[in-house]
């Protein structure tokens, strides 16, 4: 696959109109809160775009479901970001997220696809040539008030 074309499939898993469609809950094991902190934010401009992923398919394909506030939009203070997925399911989960500097809904990417703007993968998976594959990304949501991690870059 040509990196553009890789790149590309970043931007449209973004913009896809079906991301906000609604989906049944992952499980209907116990759960917990989830507790996410995106840094590395150049400035507090725009919003930070994040989503829960609850699958491979979820993830590969770009619509991560909206099971309660799979999908967020965020401010961004003092260059970062908290926020908390509560009563989510205990299972397997992958973190999407860019910064919305702009405020248009996209990630914006220049002539050749590159992303303009930061984005962010769980676990700071990074791809070579587009997004990290899902098991760079994944990781196990078994405990009430766990913490992950995202480096914006």
């Amino acid at each position: 696959m040509k990196p553009i074309t890789i790149i590309l499939s970043i931007i449209l898993f973004f913009a896809a109109p079906n991301i906000f469609a609604e989906e049944p809950a992952p499980s209907n094991n116990p759960g917990g809160n989830l507790k996410l902190v995106l840094t590395g934010f150049d400035n507090n401009k725009g919003m930070a775009m994040v989503a829960l992923c609850h699958s491979k398919e979820n993830f590969d394909s770009g619509n991560c479901g909206n099971f309660p506030s799979m999908m967020v939009s965020t401010p961004i203070k003092n260059e970062r970001v908290e926020h908390i997925f509560q009563d989510i399911p205990f299972g397997k989960y992958a973190i999407r997220s860019y910064h919305d500097e702009n405020g248009n809904g996209e990630l914006d990417a220049n002539f050749m696809g590159i992303p303009k703007e930061d984005y962010g993968f769980s676990n700071n998976a990074r791809g070579m040539t587009g997004p990290p594959k899902y098991e760079k990304v994944k990781f196990s949501f078994h405990k009430d008030n766990q913490e992950m991690e995202v480096e914006m870059k």
